[in-house]
């Protein structure tokens, strides 16, 4: 049994933990709402390095800083999303690599529209979300990544971001 504890405990110093930030487009496919600015905050540990490159945990957290408009049947207002979600990734081998995550998201969407009564309304949903991307290893503590993540069908976060290795 203290052997076994042991070596979790070797794996666990092991992980290599990062952080990083990115600022991103949501894009609606809804009829009457414009793109909204998200900024994403990430956290995650490189669990694994594989032949072919590393496989990680991922948390990510993005809330607005800028509400895309909103124009449905001629009334005006915005909208925002803020999302919460937990990813495992994969991150491809050499400087210029390939990402790939796929994990569990919890999404909060926010409508509001002037002059109409009850024209406000919110609407939150957990749900799988994937992401494909690539990055640029600026050195071995940091990165820049470029992302395309699907949220739900009708809602996809197109982000630029930098990460440092702790």
């Amino acid at each position: 049994l203290f052997l076994a504890v042991g070596a979790h405990a070797n794996q666990a110093k092991q992980a290599k933990l990062y952080g990083g930030a990115k600022l991103g487009i949501m894009d609606a496919d809804v009829a009457g709402l414009d793109d909204g600015v998200n900024l994403g905050l990430v956290f995650g540990a490189t669990l694994s390095e594989i032949e072919v490159g590393s496989l990680a945990l991922e948390g990510e957290l993005t809330f607005p800083i800028s509400e895309g408009d909103a124009n449905i049947l001629g009334f005006t207002g915005d909208w925002d999303v803020m999302t919460l979600a937990c990813y495992g990734a994969f991150r491809s081998k050499g400087p210029l690599y390939f990402k790939g995550k796929a994990g569990l998201l919890y999404e909060d969407v926010n409508v509001k529209i002037s002059g109409v009564p009850g024209g406000s309304g919110s609407e939150d949903d957990i749900g799988i979300s994937i992401g494909i991307g690539g990055g640029y290893r600026i050195s071995e503590k940091s990165s820049l990544e470029l992302e395309y993540t699907i949220i739900e069908s009708d809602l996809d976060y197109i982000s630029f971001g930098f990460n440092m290795n702790f």
